[in-house]
């Protein structure tokens, strides 16, 4: 069964709302490009005030600064035109104290601190203990994300195998090429493989339709945080009268959703070899 995917979008509005950053509603009237007549935001916005630091959004026509918010007609005048005048009952969104971009920004950052597990297979050729793992798996940026090196048996079939850690083994990195270093071979390698298993970094999104197999609540967590992170960056004092303690709860939360979802690393017993051990300090045999 395949992972759930979530995407930017999704991942950003729920965000940006539960910190009541974000609000959403249906244009009514005759909008132009400078001009979006937005009834919904009385149901939130108590005074013209209250939309200074807001983010006018269109799925379409992308974000613009509000200028001002008249509350007679509803209408939000934007600091610089859209492209294209939007439909009178096109959807929109408001977001406040970071534009749109900047939450995808923290998203990103968020993003690039988790991972998961992935099983690297290497098909190993007899008289041949040296193997490049980053060519083919270009994710794998340095030796660090290794957590472990297992042989694993395969013949009695793939459904019945028999894996263990390797007894010893070296990452040496060359010109930003991560290889695998067996100095104990086993005698015939016809049905062995070797199983590299390293983090691996989930990848940014460029698009509100790109998707991530992250965990919804360990991404939001993230992203909270690194929000909450630029916000009090940017606004100081007045981020810390709105927030009061927030940041330091959403750390702990980020924390909390770390170490329910990230996969534990301590069930991996590294047999790394030392660079200047030698083959003839082993003794092995299959």
């Amino acid at each position: 069964m395949a992972a759930p995917t979530t995407t930017r979008k999704t991942i950003r509005e729920k965000s940006a709302a539960s910190l009541g950053c974000y609000i959403t509603g249906v244009l009514t009237g005759t909008p132009t490009t400078t001009v979006a007549r937005s009834p919904f935001i009385a149901d939130y916005v108590a005074d013209t005030e209250r939309l200074q630091d807001w983010y006018f959004w269109h799925g379409t026509q992308g974000w613009r600064r509000v200028a001002t918010y008249e509350l007679t007609n509803y209408d939000v005048t934007l600091a610089r035109a859209l492209g294209t005048a939007p439909a009178g009952a096109d959807t929109v969104a408001y977001y406040s104290l970071l534009n749109p971009d900047e939450w995808n920004d923290a998203l990103d950052e968020a993003l690039q601190e988790l991972y998961y597990l992935e099983a690297i297979t290497v098909t190993l050729v007899n008289s041949q203990n040296r193997y490049d793992l980053t060519t083919t798996n270009t994710w794998l940026l340095h030796k660090g994300q290794v957590v472990g090196v297992y042989l694993r048996d395969i013949s009695d079939g793939v459904n019945n195998i028999k894996e263990y850690g390797a007894p010893a083994w070296r990452l040496p990195e060359e010109a930003g090429v991560v290889y695998l270093y067996l100095p104990i071979m086993p005698g015939d390698v016809t049905n062995i493989r070797a199983i590299v298993y390293a983090r691996r970094y989930y990848g940014t999104m460029a698009a509100d339709t790109d998707t991530t197999t992250a965990p919804l609540a360990l991404i939001m967590a993230g992203l909270r945080h690194k929000a909450l992170e630029k916000i009090y960056h940017l606004f100081g004092e007045r981020a810390k009268k709105m927030f009061g303690n927030e940041l330091g709860l959403a750390e702990k939360r980020y924390t909390e959703m770390r170490e329910r979802h990230l996969p534990r690393i301590a069930q991996f017993t590294p047999h790394q070899v030392e660079p200047n051990l030698v083959d003839d300090e082993f003794s092995w045999t299959w």
